[in-house]
């Protein structure tokens, strides 16, 4: 089972999305994306753990060695539980899908309710999006003509810092609500009852994410002061 087959199984595709800060393409359907190059063409964006961890457009230029254990420890996660679902059963990876299936219906059941916090999220997004690519390009032309750079990489690691903060708010206001719903819970204390091992190690990669997304906003803090 390839790897961004065995996350299809272990997440929804609009929870994954939340973990990402690419961009409204960074995941595809219950997938943690993939880096690429990213937006910017030269290797900083990345929607997924392998471009950032899942921070993408706000990862710093130069990761601190804080934010590099993370990303190691994010790889760790996803390679146990790639192993987790390779080691189940046919017939229970058949059961683990249909686990699944049940929380993403519950989940598109609340399409309506989350269409405005989903809107903000997109709106977001793109401004910061367009933003930072503006930060980026001036920087590459003052690098390029022998400028100095030092207020470009403040300027970039405000607005990176800025950015960051808002679409993790956004998309917390979002989880607020899934968590929320009793189907929602209710599907997925099935799946953990189903596979307690595999919900725990989704478990711990959602909070080494979080981390992640705390230490990158830290090393944005520095840089932008």
């Amino acid at each position: 089972m390839k790897r961004y087959e065995a996350d299809k199984f272990t997440m929804d595709g609009l929870e994954a999305r939340l973990m990402l800060h690419g961009g409204p393409h960074a995941g595809l359907d219950g997938d943690f994306g993939g880096g690429g190059r990213g937006h910017d063409g030269e290797g900083h964006g990345g929607g997924g753990c392998h471009g950032g961890g899942g921070v993408g457009i706000y990862f710093p230029k130069t990761p601190n060695a804080a934010v590099t254990a993370d990303l190691a420890l994010i790889q760790t996660d996803k390679q146990a539980i790639e192993a987790d679902v390779q080691a189940l059963s046919t017939a229970d990876k058949t059961s683990l899908k249909a686990d699944k299936l049940a929380i993403r219906t519950a989940i598109q059941a609340l399409s309506a309710t989350l269409t405005a916090t989903k809107s903000t999220l997109q709106t977001d997004e793109k401004t910061w999006q367009a933003t930072i690519a503006a930060d980026r390009k001036t920087l590459r032309t003052d690098t390029k003509n022998g400028v100095s750079t030092t207020a470009d990489l403040k300027q970039l690691a405000t607005d990176q810092l800025a950015g960051l903060t808002a679409v993790t708010a956004d998309k917390a206001a979002i989880q607020a609500i899934v968590n929320a719903d009793a189907s929602v819970t209710s599907a997925k204390a099935t799946l953990a009852s189903d596979f307690p091992t595999i919900a725990a190690a989704q478990a711990k990669l959602k909070a080494d994410m979080a981390t992640l997304v705390l230490d990158v906003e830290a090393q944005l803090t520095a840089a932008s002061t």
